[in-house]
C-alpha cells in the first residue's frame, strides 16, 4: 500500500474514491493563493447581492465590502458581516485575502 492511502467513501449509494495526497495538494493550493499586506481600512459599503431565488425583501441577501489601500492602490475586497462591523475606517494592520475576499486582518499595535 502506498504511503498516501486510499479512502472509500460510500455517498448516496455511490463509491467515491479519494486520496490523502490529492486532499493535501487542495489544502496546499489554498495556502498559496492567500496574500498578506499592510493595508488601511479607507472605506466601507453594502450592498444587496442579487443572490435571492424568491421575490420576497426578507430574503435578500448582503454583500458586505471594505475598501483597502494597499501600497496606494485601492482594493475592494467581500469580507463576512462580523468583520465588516468590526473594522472601523482608518484602522491599519495585516491584511491577509484570497480571491477577492478578506480571510482575516490583525491590527497594528
Amino acid at each position: 500500500m502506498n504511503p498516501f492511502g486510499i479512502f472509500v467513501c460510500i455517498l448516496w449509494g455511490t463509491v467515491a474514491l479519494f486520496s490523502v495526497l490529492s486532499f493535501v495538494t487542495v489544502v496546499h493550493n489554498n495556502r498559496r493563493n492567500l496574500k498578506r499586506a499592510q493595508a488601511v481600512v479607507i472605506g466601507k459599503n453594502v450592498s444587496p447581492s442579487g443572490r435571492t431565488s424568491t421575490a420576497r425583501s426578507s430574503d435578500a441577501k448582503t454583500d458586505y465590502i471594505i475598501l483597502f489601500s494597499i501600497g496606494g492602490v485601492t482594493r475592494s475586497l467581500f469580507a463576512g458581516q462580523a468583520l465588516y462591523t468590526d473594522l472601523q475606517v482608518g484602522d491599519h494592520g495585516t491584511l491577509s485575502y484570497r480571491d477577492g475576499r478578506v480571510v482575516g486582518f490583525t491590527r497594528a499595535a
